[in-house]
């Protein structure tokens, strides 16, 4: 990692984030789960959704499953009981 986000990290102070959230990433994405596992970990009511066919596009590249997610999501389907 280079350039001004080198340093930069948020998770420590995930706990904090009170709403439900979903987190997404790729199969083949250059935010692998290793980098989404400590938030997936700290916020705590989170939806965490590895998309298997994807890179960083999911919304395009398994556009009827994201969709799927996303609107499960907002009805309360994936409320972010931590299910990861």
């Amino acid at each position: 990692m280079v350039g001004s986000l080198r340093d930069w990290e948020g998770w420590s102070k995930a706990h904090l984030i009170s709403v439900p959230t979903l987190l997404t990433n790729g199969k083949y994405d250059e935010v692998i789960d290793i980098s989404v596992r400590p938030w997936a970990e700290n916020i705590p009511h989170n939806k965490w959704v590895r998309f298997e066919n994807s890179s960083h596009m999911a919304h395009w590249e398994e556009r009827e499953k994201y969709m799927e997610v996303i609107a499960g999501f907002l009805v309360g389907k994936g409320d972010g009981d931590g299910d990861n």
